[in-house]
């Protein structure tokens, strides 16, 4: 399972984060990089592992409750797959 989130909303995200934190690194050009390299980083592991499984992507741009349902949905899902086959 991947939490996919872009790059407008990790945006959004650590710049209000930022308001509170009083994190240096919670600026645009600064998060800009840590998602570049993030991708860069984290894409050839999913590429990979695309070869030998399914990789489900959830959208992490919504809000929490969203996500988590979702979240909740999938192993659902995979829970019933692997009872029906048993």
């Amino acid at each position: 399972m991947y939490l996919d989130c872009p790059l407008d909303a990790c945006y959004e995200r650590l710049l209000k984060r930022s308001e509170s934190s009083n994190r240096t690194d919670d600026q645009r050009d600064v998060i800009k990089k840590r998602f570049l390299t993030f991708q860069q980083e984290n894409e050839p592991v999913l590429n990979s592992l695309e070869k030998l499984t399914k990789i489900v992507k959830i959208d992490s741009s919504i809000n929490e409750t969203e996500v988590l349902t979702n979240i909740c949905s999938q192993i659902e899902g995979f829970l019933d797959n692997k009872n029906n086959q048993d």
